[in-house]
């Protein structure tokens, strides 16, 4: 090989090893990225669910503070808004737990453990369990009356525990139905077993948890903390949250205003175009949400799934805006 030749070999010989070094390089400098990505995505989560849980945890802490000062033929109800809202913290860890660090999880359960011995205590010390004893006629007659004097209060509370309950629409097929504001606000809203539905939320909820629809059309107002989407497949979701989290659903647009970045596992062909449902008082409902409209993470997915560095899931994709619906 003469000597010209082989400089043009080297030569090659180097570029080639410099173009595959960069490559190296590039390839590494994105799975950084990634990683940076997923950290933050983590972090951003996990602050979320610490000031949620605390939140919540305060206001349980608060009505037990207040234990004293409640009328003694309504403590019984008293104590169970305190375990539906118990009930609710308990609910929001469970769901959270699948992105939470491990020492999360475990601080969260030892917190929950803790108050919940603390409103056992309470509970013991107002509400002590009866021991059995033969009571005089008299008495028994004095208890009556007593209970008799109570009784419009009673059914009163009875009504008002009702309420607290988890709330929304079950086993329902072709059904237009609405929620109003009054309704609905500060509540934990429930959507299970809906096949070719309309449903308009308005107002304020809490947090609301979506389970085996179909062919449905969901439109929701600000909610405060999070949606729950789990085995949905041909639906529309309109939605505005603090955090989304879709899990084993198909086949499903959504119109999405979120301020973390939504999370879907085990979901095919999606589609999110942002969120644009308009209806008198929104703006206000924003606003009592704590939900940014200037911010808005609703392309910015996370896909459990899908784990290939540099290319995008292949589970969900943007709605192409000649397709896109305007709901009013």
């Amino acid at each position: 090989m003469e000597s010209s030749d082989l400089n043009i070999y080297e030569m090659r010989k180097e570029q080639i090893a410099e173009r595959l070094q960069k490559r190296e390089e590039a390839r590494l400098a994105e799975l950084e990225r990634k990683k940076a990505n997923e950290e933050k995505v983590i972090q951003e989560q996990t602050a979320y669910f610490s000031n949620a849980f605390t939140k919540a945890k305060q206001d349980i802490e608060e009505k037990l503070s207040k234990v004293g000062t409640v009328e003694k033929c309504t403590l019984r109800s008293y104590f169970d808004s305190i375990a539906k809202d118990f009930q609710i913290l308990q609910k929001f860890v469970a769901d959270s737990t699948f992105f939470l660090p491990s020492y999360d999880i475990r601080i969260a359960h030892e917190n929950l453990k803790s108050l919940q011995e603390v409103i056992q205590t309470t509970q013991d010390k107002y509400l002590p369990k009866k021991k059995f004893a033969f009571k005089s006629k008299k008495k028994h007659l004095d208890k009556e009356k007593d209970c008799t004097d109570c009784a419009k209060s009673k059914k009163e509370l009875v009504a008002v525990n009702v309420d607290t309950c988890l709330y929304g629409f079950r086993d329902l097929i072709n059904e237009k139905v609405t929620k109003e504001p009054e309704e609905i606000n500060g509540k934990d809203i429930e959507l299970y077993h809906l096949e070719n539905c309309m449903v308009k939320i308005f107002g304020l909820p809490n947090t609301i948890h979506i389970n085996g629809i179909v062919n449905c059309t969901i439109l929701m107002g600000p909610v405060s903390t999070s949606v729950f989407i789990e085995n949905c497949t041909d639906c529309t979701f309109v939605m505005a949250c603090q955090q989304a989290r879709i899990h084993s659903t198909t086949n499903t647009h959504f119109y999405l205003h979120v301020t973390t970045r939504a999370i879907i596992e085990d979901c095919k062909n999606l589609k999110f175009a942002p969120y644009n449902w308009h209806y008198p008082n929104i703006e206000h409902h924003f606003d009592l949400a704590g939900l940014d409209q200037d911010l808005n993470n609703w392309n910015n997915i996370d896909d459990f799934n899908w784990l290939v560095t540099g290319l995008p899931s292949p589970n969900w994709s943007e709605l192409p805006e000649d397709e896109r619906i305007i709901w009013k």
